[in-house]
């Protein structure tokens, strides 16, 4: 038996396309063929199978393959032909049809396409399949063409496709090979018994002609036009804003169900919400921020309800008088309610200890998620141990040790917020079943970067350039930049055990969100970086960037000076520009002369972020402790023109 395994890929020089398959327990990659400027090919000596196959992408280092591996097998019961073509459609990810077999599409599709019988091929000879999502309700596929055998465009001849698994649908039929067989694929309206509709664009074809016994067509994308497509609307509002009166103080995960409710009642699909991570750092209200998450797994307790937990909250408490207090704030007091929510969850945890702990679903709810779980306890524990989540402070505990977080998580102040996150996961999970029960998704917010005291940098910090910041470049709205204090990631490091944090976090999330935004979805390919010892973001620089090399300046006849440049340029008029009467007192204070009327910060005041930590040693009394002169100092690091690159030895900047 041949095989001849033919893709549609329309590639430019320098580019391949590889075969990758699976016969007999072993696996090849094996070059493909150029055929034409739309198709690449290869033959090979084949048999019955079963086969698993795809196929990848080469150019110079970089590597693509398709989304998922094709199956085939002979399992017709007549002779075995001598050579089989398999004609197939790259499968991408991002096509359509893919597309639309996401999660979020799926939510509220109570309609469920029966299995059905095996397809029967005893008298065809070509295979034709199609891989489509997101069908309307009362039709399915079906395929038409110019040849007899395919209906002659008659919609009423049409033949309505099979159903042969999730998103793949199958025609099996007797075609002649000596004319060519355009056609399309529709929609066949299942009670009229014909097709209504024909996909967009031009047809497709079968080459006649071949000496193939048996084709085998694997199709995608059915090219939808544009009342075909997925239409629909949400609203994006934080969970902390739906306060209700069943709340404390702030809008909690519960609160997801009436918001449901009314989106329901306005014909909207989706809810967005911001990130829910827990941010819980300082224990103050800069804790608010939810984009700076001590922990990229962990849920945050602010939307817990407080009295929808597994256990009765205290007897004798008028919680209805504490949550009123606080829901007639005009705001929320982050501060008040994250103290009632500790207090009280606190207390129900120590009233019930015992039984929480012998809770069975507690328990395995601790062993499914132990991955995270247990190094977010044993860093809660320390934070509040040490007073601060910065660990570089927690003395030996400051260097993670996987023992060590063990014992304190399953310690009894371990194990309450490992109860917490249990109470939170029930609380959500259920709110998303009222929504997915009502056919409302729920799209979550994944932020670009983790606080660098989190659990994730404590745990892993080789995953981490923990010694640059990410944020943005200057533009009209911060012209100093903006530095978001987050490390930037060590993709090299991640790749080597197949982004398994990424993987692990998406994971995560997608237990209850059906889609996500990506917050600063650039950061994936470039990221602002900025050095840890400088705290405005106009001090940063893209990675991974194209740099000037130093031979280039001569090139365009520019003399190189590498003080001028790369060094704070500080004249004399510049500091008189800007402090005007306190020139003097600050050239004192703060520079050095350098000669030729030009001034050097001084060696211990030489960064923002010594000059930062300088003025914040002040007294209050002091001369300088004026906040515009301390920017206007820092803004002197900032006089400079081009940054060497690390590790260059001032050959790149």
């Amino acid at each position: 038996m041949l095989w001849i395994f033919r893709v549609a890929y329309n590639t430019v020089l320098g580019e391949s396309l590889h075969l990758e398959i699976e016969s007999n327990g072993s696996k090849s990659i094996i070059p493909m063929h150029w055929k034409d400027a739309e198709h690449w090919e290869i033959e090979l000596e084949g048999h019955l199978g079963p086969i698993r196959y795809r196929y990848l992408y080469q150019r110079d280092s970089i590597e693509l393959s398709e989304s998922e591996l094709r199956e085939w097998s002979w399992d017709n019961s007549k002779a075995a032909p001598t050579k089989i073509l398999f004609c197939d459609d790259w499968r991408s990810a991002g096509t359509e049809d893919r597309v639309y077999q996401a999660k979020l599409f799926s939510v509220g599709e109570s309609e469920k396409i029966p299995q059905g019988e095996a397809i029967k091929k005893l008298h065809s000879n070509t295979i034709i399949s199609l891989n489509i999502a997101l069908i309307p309700h009362g039709m399915i596929p079906c395929l038409i063409g110019s040849s007899a055998e395919l209906g002659e465009w008659n919609y009423s001849a049409a033949l309505p496709m099979q159903f042969l698994k999730s998103n793949t649908w199958q025609v099996s039929l007797q075609l002649s090979r000596h004319v060519p067989h355009e056609y399309k694929y529709g929609w066949y309206d299942t009670s009229q018994q014909r097709a209504l509709s024909l996909e967009e664009g031009e047809n497709r074809f079968l080459p006649p002609g071949s000496d193939a016994e048996h084709f085998v067509v694997n199709d995608e994308n059915f090219r939808r036009n544009k009342h075909d497509k997925y239409r629909a609307a949400g609203v994006a509002i934080p969970i902390f804003s739906l306060r209700s009166e069943l709340s404390c103080g702030v809008g909690e995960f519960a609160d997801l169900k009436p918001m449901a409710d009314w989106a329901t009642s306005a014909g909207l699909k989706m809810i967005q919400v911001l990130p829910i991570n827990d941010t819980s750092s300082s224990h103050t209200w800069t804790d608010s921020y939810p984009y700076s998450a001590i922990s990229v797994f962990a849920l945050h307790p602010l939307y817990l309800r407080l009295d929808a937990l597994s256990y009765p909250l205290p007897s004798g408490l008028d919680f209805d008088a504490i949550k009123q207090d606080l829901n007639q704030e005009r705001q929320v007091d982050y501060e008040a309610v994250m103290s009632v929510k500790w207090q009280l969850s606190r207390q129900v945890f120590q009233s019930n200890q015992d039984g929480i702990l012998r809770d069975p679903a507690l328990l395995h709810f601790m062993d499914r998620n132990r991955d995270w779980v247990i190094d977010y306890a044993a860093f809660c524990v320390n934070r509040d141990q040490f007073g601060s989540a910065n660990f570089s402070q927690w003395k030996a505990a400051s260097v993670y040790q996987s023992s060590e977080a063990l014992q304190l998580a399953k310690s009894p102040e371990g194990m309450f917020y490992i109860w917490l996150q249990y109470e939170l996961d029930l609380q959500l999970s259920e709110a998303v079943a009222y929504l997915h029960s009502l056919g409302i998704a729920l799209k979550g917010d994944l932020p670009i970067g983790v606080d660098r005291d989190s659990v994730d940098a404590w745990v892993s910090p080789h995953l981490f350039h923990m010694n640059v910041q990410a944020g943005a470049p200057p533009d009209a709205f911060a012209t100093k930049g903006q530095n978001w204090g987050f490390p930037t990631y060590n993709w090299e490091e991640m790749k080597k055990d197949g982004y398994a944090w990424w993987r692990a976090r998406f994971e995560k999330l997608s237990r209850y969100f059906d889609a996500y935004r990506i917050d600063h979805i650039l950061g994936f390919f470039r990221i602002w970086q900025i050095p840890s010892q400088q705290v405005d973001g106009i001090m940063g620089y893209f990675d991974p960037a194209l740099p000037i090399r130093i031979e280039e300046f001569a090139q365009r006849g520019i003399d190189f000076e590498y003080a001028r440049y790369c060094e704070p340029f500080i004249t004399r008029d510049l500091v008189v520009e800007k402090f005007r009467e306190h020139a003097d007192a600050v050239c004192d204070e703060f520079l050095e002369k350098t000669g030729d009327h030009r001034f050097a910060l001084k060696k211990h005041l030489s960064t923002q972020r010594e000059i930062l930590h300088y003025f914040e040693q002040l007294e209050p009394k002091h001369w300088a402790k004026q906040q515009w002169l301390q920017d206007a100092v820092m803004d002197l690091v900032t006089e400079v023109l081009l940054f060497e690159v690390p590790g260059s030895k001032g050959t790149e900047f």
